[in-house]
């Protein structure tokens, strides 16, 4: 399966923008109905990312329910690791709409439920795309997570 064709406003300064002012042609992604049960351009449309000078991937601000992207990262990670990572935090923003606690800290980050549910369909998506091996590690693996924790992840994904 090809991914669908995005693109993404990488000049776009810091601050706080609609989805659909940082990429174009994300609604053509089957994975939204997936996670919203509904309409993409419905999902899309209420959808707020902030772009953040702070050195990190991405995560979800709860206090404003919107997507946080790290600046450097925002401008250099490929389409799909872009793309893949939005998919992630939009399955934190439907669990955040639920009521559902993000930093369950009964849980260590990899045995977390809602990180479970955001790893599985990403990792779905990459393989669909066609990351398989060393390439789905690399894009699953989180330099934060200790090797023992993340290998624990891979093997739940099916990753190792």
């Amino acid at each position: 399966m090809k991914m669908p064709k995005v693109t993404f406003n990488r000049l776009l300064k810091l601050g706080t923008y609609r989805m659909e002012e940082v990429v174009s042609g994300f609604e053509k992604f089957g994975a939204l109905k997936k996670i919203f049960n509904e309409e993409p351009k419905k999902t899309i449309k209420g959808i707020r990312i902030r772009i953040s000078k702070k050195q990190f991937y991405a995560y979800i601000d709860v206090k404003k329910e919107a997507i946080v992207i790290g600046q450097k990262y925002f401008r250099s990670a490929s389409d799909l690791y872009l793309c893949l990572d939005l998919l992630h935090e939009l399955v934190h923003i439907r669990q955040l709409r639920e009521g559902q606690d993000l930093f369950d800290k009964k849980f260590s980050y990899v045995d977390r439920p809602t990180e479970m549910e955001a790893y599985r369909l990403a990792a779905g998506q990459a393989r669909k795309f066609g990351l398989r091996g060393k390439k789905l590690l690399e894009y699953l693996e989180a330099d934060w997570v200790p090797k023992e924790d993340s290998d624990r992840l891979m093997k739940k994904l099916g990753a190792k």
